[in-house]
Formats: structure tokens, C-alpha cells, sequence
């Protein structure tokens, strides 16, 4: 099995603990603080061993409270939900003592290396926590939803206000547009639109004008209105 598949495997195992632990591990043999970092690190797992002893009371008395607390819940979802953080916490009480272990065999290891004074290649446990109940994760999950709904809203709200707006402005371009009567009309059917093209009213000749222009059109009264004029 590659290295790749090794990490996977590890990944799931990791993801089904109750537990989240942070290693370190120490490669480099050139160091010349090495020793000492043994030292610290002897003594960060021997705070560590504590740690354990301290985390198996506080899950043991948070385990009590949930139990008690199921027995006066009257509603479905609200018993399952304290009936996963129960058997969360039940998990978490059986994994400490492979916790425990392995800072004991780091201890271990530490004091061989300080006992024979050679350096080596290790690996150990610096800190674990406990992972978020899972009726918390739930919580988180609510509150992402209730933003993302907040954030739907909001994209309604401007949404809503570009449509008032497209509105009012098609309102105020029809409310520009003037009103047709029908002469309007009318024009508009011959194909004038007087907003676009005034219409001139129509010029007329004067009377006189309407005479010559009659007389001159008429050859047998023009030629006595000439005859009538010689001297």
C-alpha cells in the first residue's frame, strides 16, 4: 500500500474519532538544541498524561448531565439530538484510553533518548481536544443557513427595487408622452405626426393675386386690357 493510501485510510480514521490530536514529529538529527527539546517535550507529555485523567471527568460529568436531561424532553428531535451528544460523549470515554497509551510510549521513548544520549527520529503527541458536540455542530449548520437566508433576502430586497425603479421610469416616460385628440389622430392616419413635424398652416393668395393670376390665364383679357392701355 502507498503512502497516499495510507494517508486516506488515515484520514477516515481520524474523521471517525471523538478526538482531535496534533503530533510532532522530529526528523532532523543535526540539531544542536536536541537534547533540549527532548527535555521540553518529556515534560509537555507528562502534562499531557493529566490532561487525560482531567478530560475522562469532565466527559463523564457533561455524559450525566445529558442523560439527565433526556428523561424530561418531551420532543422527538430534541431526544435525538441529546441521544447522539450521549453516545458521542460514551465514544469519547472509550477513546481516551488509547490516548493514554500512546503519551505513555512517548514518554517512554523520550527518556531512552535522554538516557542513551542518541539522537532518533520521533514522533509524539503535543495536544488532543475534544471535538463539538454534534448537537453544536447542528447549531452552526442553523446559523449558516438562517445568513444564507438573510443574504436571499437581501438580493430580494435590491432585486425588487431595480424592478420599482424600471417601473417609475416607464411611468414617467409614459407620463411625458402628450395625449392624442382626434385631429391628432387623423393627421397621424396620413402620416403626420405634428410632435415631430409642426404643421404650417396652409397660405392662401390674396384676392388680387387671384385675379392676375386668373386674368393671365385668360389670353382674350389680357390682350384688351393691353389694347385698353394704349395711348
Amino acid at each position: 500500500m502507498d503512502d497516499k493510501s495510507d494517508n486516506s485510510q488515515e484520514k477516515k480514521n481520524d474523521d471517525k474519532k471523538s478526538f482531535n490530536s496534533l503530533h510532532n514529529e522530529q526528523k532532523s538529527m543535526e540539531d544542536q538544541l536536541y537534547f533540549e527539546k527532548i527535555r521540553e517535550q518529556r515534560k509537555n507529555s507528562k502534562y499531557l498524561a493529566q490532561k487525560v485523567e482531567k478530560e475522562r471527568k469532565r466527559v463523564q460529568e457533561m455524559l450525566k448531565r445529558k442523560r439527565e436531561s433526556l428523561k424530561d424532553v418531551k420532543k422527538e428531535k430534541d431526544k435525538k439530538s441529546i441521544s447522539a451528544d450521549c453516545s458521542f460523549l460514551q465514544s469519547a470515554l472509550s477513546e481516551l484510553p488509547g490516548i493514554e497509551a500512546e503519551i505513555t510510549g512517548d514518554i517512554t521513548t523520550l527518556n531512552l533518548i535522554l538516557a542513551s544520549k542518541t539522537k532518533m527520529p520521533y514522533r509524539v503527541l503535543i495536544d488532543f481536544e475534544l471535538k463539538p458536540l454534534p448537537s453544536e455542530k447542528n447549531k452552526n449548520k442553523d446559523k449558516d443557513k438562517d445568513k444564507d437566508k438573510d443574504k436571499d433576502k437581501d438580493k430580494d430586497k435590491d432585486s425588487s427595487k431595480e424592478r420599482g425603479k424600471e417601473g417609475n421610469a416607464q411611468q414617467n416616460q409614459s407620463s411625458k408622452q402628450p395625449k392624442m385628440n382626434s385631429e391628432d389622430l387623423r393627421l397621424l392616419r396620413n402620416g403626420i405626426n405634428k410632435n415631430i413635424m409642426p404643421i404650417e398652416p396652409e397660405k392662401r393668395p390674396t384676392t388680387q393675386q387671384n385675379n392676375n393670376n386668373s386674368n393671365s390665364n385668360n389670353p382674350k383679357m389680357l390682350q384688351n386690357f393691353l389694347e385698353g392701355g394704349r395711348t
